[in-house]
Order: structure tokens, then C-alpha cells, then sequence
């Protein structure tokens, strides 16, 4: 917020009322009005230069999503187009191009700003020119966001474009401040909590005509004007009675209270009055309010389908996951399912973070069976990676025992969506119980290994061994897992990563898994495109000195096919010790390869 003015002029009458007037404002917008912080109400008295002006213009305007301009002084026109000028105190007729402030030049800036909703108040004669402050007559306040991304504009003039602005003699204000002052400090009688800028100006003008002075003009862009601008002082708040919401044999609150809560909702939040917001949704999900009212409530913000209603029907839902009992909670999950709103998910994740697994036994004998799987799916959810370790053991076991296939389908999802940390409590948690359902560890240490990028898995391997030691179980079974499941064309990016963090002993446990199955022809060829041939060598030795026969035979068939005989001598020669060659003896003959065996494997007795 910047506040302009100017009282003392050198070639035209003072103002004093000026001076009164911003310093007035500062008070108004950092105390009972706005709350602004000093930091964010700029005063500017008597600014020496128009350079001054421009300057202080431009940096308010780029220094938050809605800012408000304010001039007092007098307004001039300009000598050659005849458009607005605002004085200041050198300003002297025939030279007001060059000791004012042409208002155009402001226009500029706005049209540059970076600023979401810009609001301009003059007081200052003439000040309706401002509307026109383009090069022709035709253009108006519109043409300030031409291009960029001001999304609205509000210009509210003292004075018509020919008519003068008034200071009565000895007043403490000028004429049009000390009504705009008058609006914002007693507030508008059996007015809405929040006054809107056409409040406000409509307000002020029935006050000045009704004084005799001059008639100010507003204008306004994409409708601002309709935006909450400041609290209603003079508004007596009427909440709804919240007792009318709570368990009770009487009558039901009817619809126009449950809608009249829904729109204070909305209009604190659109007034980002947050810390109301926050204080109300509390209130409504508090353990005395009913289930089914609450439903009706956040089915009412959900048939609005603007985002921020959207927004307010999650954030009851998430506080009443939250702070509802959980002997309670079931009956709220009901009325939601009841109601078919999208919500219940959100207050079921929220309720998962925190929850007794109690709640778990009491959704199991209220929800039908189709329901249950997508509740203990969401709860499962908002209690993963969560301390509340007695209800991830809880939630897996019910669900193993309804819906197993949702189960596995849940602990695929979330391999793919949470974070290393979680994904680290999570495998923990999974091998800690008891249960038969542990073969879910090893569904979302299989999901993790197959379906998160390279580095992914080596930092939750990583993760793993800070939490359980060197000696960790899990991620030895994660590094299994990746080397035998993972894509061939991927295995060269996942050794490199485990020896680009230093774990050496993994990525020597990962070749050995390797070079153990039917692949190994293939991944050979993928690590000596990948430029790591010492890997390469490491799988074939490993294949030749402790690989099943069957698959040595395999390999040695296959690198004969594709005619790479250095690979197929590097494997015979890795054969070590007469036990080793005793045992590939049989498979080499059914293969009709003992030539090789004799050649290769006993050049001493051919």
C-alpha cells in the first residue's frame, strides 16, 4: 500500500488536510481496518521529484498480489493532451509536464506490474481524467492490464473529469477521504461482515451527495469491485447457533442454517481471514456435532463447484478426521457414504494418521462389505509412514483378510507415490508383524525395486541400513529384488548408482544375482554398451564359478548363437576346480558340447 501526499506547494495554495489524511490512513490500514504491517503501508509526503513518485509506484506494485495506490493533492491537467496530472509541491502552470506527475505514467507502471488486483484512490480535483489517461479519450482503466497479469482494477475518483475536489476550510480531512475514513472506521449498519469496494463507494457517495459535495466516480475491471475489501466495524456477527448441529430428538436445523454457515465459511476464507476460518471449521468438527450434520454440511460446500468450496469441504473433512472421536467416526464415514460425497476420502486419510485401531473394528461392523475395502484403503493410506505402528499392522491385517488383491494394489501405489522416508517405516512396519499377511513386505519391496528409478531405490536402501544397521535384512532383499526383477537395459544404471554411493558390497551382491539366471547373455551385452566391461566380466566369472549348470549351458549356447566367442572363452575360462568341471560334465554332453568341455575345460588331457 502506498499513500501519496501532498500539502505544501510552492506555485499553488497548500493543503493541509493532506498531511491529516495519510497519516489518518496508516492508522487505519494498520490497525483496526486491515491489520497491515508498517512495513506494508508506505506513506510519501511531499515527494521532492516526479521520479520520487514513479518509483515508490513501481515498487508497491510489484510488491504483493493487491495493492492499493492513494493520492491526495491537487490534480492539474496536463498542457498539451489535457489529461490528469497529479501536483506536487514544485508543480507551476505551463510547466505541469515536467514538475507533476502525468498520470499516465502511472498507468504504465500498473500495465508492468506483476500485482494480481490493483486499487487506485484519487482525491484530487479532476481526478475522473484518470479514467482517460490513455493517448485518446476512449481509453479507460482497462487498458492498465493490457497484456499482463492484473487480473482486476479498481479506480475511485473524488471528482468528475471537469469538477473540482473540495478541503472545506478549517475541516481535520478533505472532503472525500474524511467520508471514505468515515466508511471505513464506523462501517456500513446492518451491512455484510465484509464491505466490498462497491460497498464502500456507494456508501460514500450517498454521504457526499447528501453533504452537497462532489459526486466521485467509480470504475472498475473483471468485476473487483465485488471482492470482500475490509471488515464491516458496524456489523454485529450472527453465528449460527452450533447447538442446533449436535445430537438432539428436536427439530432439524433447517437448510438455510446449514447454508448460512457454508457462506461464512466461504466469505472468511475469500477474506483470508484464516485464523476465524480455522476457529469455525474447529468448531464444526467438534465431537458434540452431529454426524449426519456434518455430512449435510460438507455435501452442501461440495455442490458448489468452485475450487475454494472444494477446498473448504476437505478441510472439515480432514478436521473432523482429526478430531473426532473415534467411537464417533464411523457413524460421520456412514452419512458421508450415505450422502455419495467425494470427501469421505480426505476425513478417512486424515483419521488414518492418528486414529486407535479401534476405529478399524468399529467401520468393519458398520460399513457394508463393498464400502469397507475403500475405507481401510483410505485409512491405510493417511497411516502410512505414520508412527501409529498398531494401526498399519491393524489396517493390513483387515484388509488381508476382506480384500487381498486391494491390498496388493494399495502397496503398489504407494511404492510409487511416497517418499523414501516413508517407504523405509513402511517396509520396516510390514516385517514386524506377525501376521500371515508379511508376504506384503515383500509385495512392496518387489513394487519399490521394479518401479521407483535407480536412484530411488539405492537411497532407500541407503535409508534402510541408517535405520536397521549394515546388517540390514531389508535392504539386502531390496537389492535382490532390484537386480533379479528390474529391466535389463536398467541394470547397468542400477549398479552404477549403488557404486556411486559408495555401497560396494551391495553392488557386488546385486552381480551375484545376476549372473545367476537366464539373462546373463543379455545383460552382459547391456553393461558393455553401458562402457562398465569390468561388470561385465564380474557376471561371467561369477556365472562360470557358482552358476547352475542348466543356466551355464544356456549362456554358452547363446553366446555361441550370437557369434561373440571372446564371451564364451571368458566363460569356460572362469571354470575353476576338477569338482566344478565334474558337474558341468553331463549338462555339456546333452548339450552336445563336450568338445568344448574337452578343450576348454581340460586342455591337459586332449
Amino acid at each position: 500500500m502506498l499513500l501519496i501526499g501532498a500539502d505544501k506547494f510552492d506555485h499553488l495554495d497548500d493543503l493541509p488536510a493532506a498531511r491529516t489524511n495519510v497519516d489518518r490512513l496508516v492508522k487505519v490500514f494498520t490497525g483496526e481496518v486491515w491489520d497491515l504491517a508498517p512495513a506494508h503501508c508506505t506513506p510519501l509526503l511531499n515527494p521532492a521529484t516526479s521520479y520520487a513518485v514513479e518509483s515508490a509506484v513501481d515498487q508497491a506494485l510489484n510488491d504483493g498480489d493487491t495493492v492499493l495506490l492513494y493520492y491526495v493533492g491537487h490534480g492539474v491537467v496536463e498542457d498539451e493532451n489535457h489529461g490528469l496530472c497529479l501536483a506536487l509541491p514544485q508543480s507551476k502552470a505551463n510547466f505541469y509536464n515536467s514538475t507533476a506527475v502525468p498520470y499516465k505514467w502511472i498507468q504504465r507502471r500498473v500495465a508492468r506490474a506483476t500485482a494480481s488486483r490493483v486499487i487506485v484512490i484519487l482525491d484530487c480535483c479532476f481526478s475522473a481524467r484518470a479514467m482517460q489517461a490513455g493517448s485518446t479519450p476512449s481509453s479507460n482503466v482497462a487498458a492498465l492490464a493490457d497484456g499482463q497479469g492484473v487480473e482486476g482494477i479498481y479506480l475511485m475518483a473524488a471528482a468528475a473529469e471537469n469538477a473540482v475536489a473540495l478541503a472545506p476550510p478549517g475541516a481535520q480531512f478533505t472532503a472525500f477521504t474524511g467520508a471514505w475514513i468515515d466508511v471505513l472506521t464506523r462501517g456500513v449498519p446492518n451491512g455484510p461482515p465484509y464491505l466490498t469496494l462497491d460497498t464502500v463507494f456507494d456508501t460514500l457517495k450517498t454521504s457526499l451527495t447528501g453533504a452537497g459535495m462532489p459526486v466521485p466516480v467509480p470504475l472498475d475491471r473483471n468485476q473487483l469491485g465485488r471482492v470482500p475489501f475490509c471488515r464491516n466495524l458496524a456489523h454485529t456477527p450472527v453465528r449460527t447457533d452450533l447447538s442446533l448441529l449436535q445430537e438432539s430428538e428436536e427439530e432439524e436445523p433447517a437448510e438455510h442454517e446449514i447454508r448460512h454457515l457454508a457462506e461464512q465459511l466461504s466469505i472468511m476464507r475469500r477474506a483470508e481471514r484464516w485464523e476465524e476460518y480455522r476457529q469455525l471449521v474447529r468448531e464444526l468438527a467438534d465431537t458434540q456435532v452431529s454426524a449426519h450434520k456434518q455430512a449435510e454440511l460438507i455435501s452442501v460446500l461440495e455442490e458448489d463447484t468452485r475450487d475454494p468450496a472444494h477446498d473448504m469441504a476437505h478441510d472439515l473433512a480432514s478436521a473432523i478426521g482429526t478430531h473426532k472421536q473415534y467411537q464417533l467416526l464411523p457413524d460421520v464415514v456412514l452419512a458421508l457414504d450415505r450422502a455419495d460425497v467425494e470427501s469421505w476420502n480426505v476425513l478417512l486419510r486424515a483419521a488414518g494418521r492418528g486414529y486407535h485401531t479401534a476405529v478399524l473394528d468399529w467401520l468393519a461392523d458398520s460399513l457394508p462389505e463393498a464400502r469397507y475395502g475403500g475405507a481401510m484403503y483410505h485409512l491405510f493410506y493417511g497411516a502410512a509412514g505414520h508412527e501409529a505402528t498398531a494401526l498399519w499392522a491393524h489396517a493390513q491385517w483387515s484388509l488381508f483378510q476382506r480384500n487381498k488383491g486391494m491390498m496388493a494394489s494399495f502397496l503398489k501405489e504407494t511404492a510409487d507415490q511416497q517418499t523414501i522416508e516413508r517407504l523405509a517405516t513402511c517396509v520396516i512396519k510390514l516385517r514386524a508383524n506377525d501376521y500371515d499377511g508379511r508376504q506384503f513386505h515383500s509385495t512392496l519391496i518387489d513394487a519399490v525395486a521394479t518401479r521407483r528409478p535407480a536412484l530411488d531405490v539405492v537411497a532407500l536402501v541407503g535409508a534402510l541400513k541408517q535405520l536397521q544397521g549394515e546388517g540390514s535384512e531389508d535392504a539386502d532383499a531390496l537389492v535382490r529384488s532390484a537386480a533379479a526383477h528390474r529391466e535389463v537395459d536398467e541394470a547397468p544404471d542400477f549398479v552404477g548408482a549403488l557404486r556411486g554411493a559408495r555401497m560396494e558390497a551391495e553392488a557386488a551382491r546385486a552381480l551375484g544375482v545376476m549372473a545367476v539366471d537366464t539373462k546373463v547373455p543379455d545383460r552382459t551385452e547391456a553393461f558393455r554398451a553401458a562402457g562398465q566391461d569390468e561388470d561385465a566380466d564380474e557376471i561371467i566369472r561369477l556365472l562360470g564359478r557358482h552358476g547352475a549348470p542348466d543356466i551355464f549351458v544356456m549362456a554358452l549356447q547363446e553366446f555361441e548363437r550370437r557369434d561373440l566367442p571372446q564371451e564364451r572363452q571368458r566363460l569356460m575360462r572362469s571354470v575353476h576346480g576338477w569338482r566344478r568341471r565334474a558337474r558341468l560334465a553331463r549338462p555339456m554332453r546333452r548339450a552336445g558340447l563336450q568338445d568344448y568341455w574337452l578343450t576348454a575345460m581340460w586342455p591337459r588331457r586332449r
